[in-house]
């Protein structure tokens, strides 16, 4: 619930949300982005650790939701840069742009 009232509390504000900071499966700005270092996508790490146990679930290989290109656990890792990015611009348009009475709105 926190992660969409502040989604859309920047969402409210600029709609200029850079594409990189959206998860491709979830199109919602990520939290803790990971990168697959076998296809080079980045992806909000619960929604692709659920992809993965989703495919094994079904018995079918662990491909990369973007380019079907099929990885392990060991090709994912934290995209330390990407995070800190996207903290760096929350924080900017939170602290620039988003007044209490925004965020009072999209709460009620």
């Amino acid at each position: 619930m926190i992660q969409q009232v502040e989604n859309l509390a920047l969402k409210t504000v600029n709609d200029q949300i850079p594409v990189d900071f959206l998860c491709p499966i979830t199109k919602e700005i990520m939290r803790v982005p990971v990168l697959n270092s076998k296809s080079g996508y980045t992806y909000e790490e619960e929604s692709l650790r659920t992809h993965m146990v989703e495919c094994s679930k079904r018995g079918l290989p662990v491909t990369d939701p973007m380019t079907r290109v099929e990885f392990s656990q060991k090709h994912i890792g934290p995209n330390r840069s990407l995070a800190n990015l996207i903290e760096k611009w929350k924080t900017e348009r939170m602290n620039n742009e988003v007044s209490p009475s925004v965020i009072m709105n999209i709460c009620t």
